[in-house]
């Protein structure tokens, strides 16, 4: 599930850093910046799965990728590790026995909740990056 979070004016901001800075510093902070930030989002990101909870296996089964670069882009996902996504998937999106299962759209919820939120901290952590 893609959060649908958009950075406007991102690709110009990397452009004009990467001419003042150098793209492999550039590239490290953003990393640097990504990582920080989902570590201060995992344990929000728990408290809202734990609706699933029942022996407490989803919450500890929530795993933060490596930054990944698609088509130049970075970023960071939020997920389960196997076989337990399967699980959230149902519990998430419903199923034909039980179309509304405890905690029905807890990680859309979330994702639309911290939408405004992320791009701001992300920002905080590159500003901290380069002392501005």
């Amino acid at each position: 599930m893609a959060s649908g979070a958009k950075l406007k004016g991102y690709d110009e901001l990397i452009r004009n850093m990467e001419k003042k800075l150098g793209p492999d510093k550039v590239k490290r902070a953003v990393n640097k910046s990504l990582r920080e930030t989902s570590k201060l989002i995992e344990p929000d990101f728990k408290d809202a799965v734990s609706s699933y909870k029942d022996t407490g296996a989803t919450v500890n089964a929530v795993v933060i990728s490596g930054v990944k670069r698609d088509m130049g882009i970075p970023s960071i996902k939020l997920g389960f590790t196997s076989p337990r996504w399967n699980l959230v998937h149902l519990q998430e999106l419903g199923y034909s026995r039980n179309p509304s299962p405890r905690g029905f759209g807890v990680i859309r919820r979330f994702s639309n909740e911290l939408e405004g939120v992320y791009p701001k901290l992300i920002a905080e952590k590159l500003k901290e990056e380069f002392g501005d």
